[in-house]
């Protein structure tokens, strides 16, 4: 049984280092951007209110590797199972 299942578009992918090792990461924010309206203006700190459309993410990852399979704008189809399996594939 899927608990959550939706087409995310990647919002943005930003270098970072792991501290440990120094090795290089990337952070990918996968999500939608919607409109703001006031019912969400009002749920949102004064920082945010500046923009018509907000982004909303619904996953983070953190991938270590030199070359990345995702691109800003991308689409993937997100699932999560009931046992927690998280799946993430290129939609078409």
């Amino acid at each position: 049984m899927t608990l959550f299942e939706k087409v995310v578009t990647v919002l943005a992918i930003a270098p970072a280092t792991e501290l440990g090792s120094g090795d290089l990461l990337f952070i990918v924010e996968f999500g939608e951007t919607i409109d703001r309206t006031p019912e969400i203006a009002a749920r949102l700190p004064p920082a945010a209110q500046g923009s018509n459309r907000i982004n909303v993410t619904y996953l983070g990852v953190w991938v270590k590797s030199a070359t990345l399979p995702y691109t800003i704008g991308s689409k993937w189809k997100l699932s999560v199972a009931d046992d927690g399996k998280i799946s993430l594939v290129q939609s078409q």
